[in-house]
Formats: structure tokens, C-alpha cells, sequence
């Protein structure tokens, strides 16, 4: 499994999150070796996100909008460091340029409206 680390910003409009508690074990099967669950008082936290990204940059290059699901575990990285570790994510066609920077992304039809 690759892993990225990158900087990037985005504007998110209609964001849904839903965040349950799961175990730390359960959680640490699906991390690549080097990541840990972050402990949330003897258990991981897991997140489903909804939104729509507008204003995208990766890195210093401008992006297209999109819309898009993912599956997100709140881990330590590597170096020790806090981060998010996306498990699945779903994206409208013009979010697949983040598989380039090897995220786990698959194209889906999604819509978000107000």
C-alpha cells in the first residue's frame, strides 16, 4: 500500500461528517505498517466525510472542483505526528488527478446540493 504526504488547501462546502469510536486493533489491521491508531481514551475514532471542494490546490498547482466521499482513520504517522489516513474515498470524475499523488481514490457519480 502507498502512502502520500502532501500540502495541500481546499474550500469545502456541504460537509457531512459522521465520527464513531472503533477499537484499536480493528483499526491497526487496515493501517500499512508505520501507523498507529491515534488512542481515543482506549479506542480509534473513525470518520465518513461528505463534501464538495472548491478553490483546490495541490501543493502550488491549482485543481478542479469535485465532490467526495472517504472513509478516514485518525492516526500517528511515521514521524509521530497526528494525521488523518484516508481508508477508501470516492470522488466525481475531476478529483482523480489525486491518484496521481497516490491516494486511494475511485470515480463514482456523487452530488451535493444545498
Amino acid at each position: 500500500m502507498n502512502w502520500v504526504r502532501f500540502r495541500g488547501s481546499q474550500s469545502l462546502r456541504h460537509l457531512t461528517m459522521a465520527t464513531w469510536e472503533a477499537e484499536l486493533e480493528q483499526i491497526d489491521r487496515a493501517l500499512p505498517p508505520g501507523f498507529d491508531p491515534l488512542d481515543a481514551g482506549g479506542c480509534g475514532l473513525v470518520s465518513l466525510v461528505g463534501f464538495r471542494a472548491r478553490d483546490v490546490r495541490l501543493g502550488g498547482l491549482p485543481a478542479p472542483p469535485y465532490t467526495g466521499v472517504n472513509l478516514r482513520a485518525y492516526v500517528r504517522d511515521r514521524e509521530g505526528e497526528p494525521a488523518i489516513f484516508i481508508l477508501q474515498s470516492r470522488v466525481t470524475p475531476t478529483g482523480m488527478g489525486a491518484i496521481l499523488l497516490g491516494l486511494p481514490v475511485r470515480t463514482t457519480m456523487i452530488s451535493a446540493e444545498a
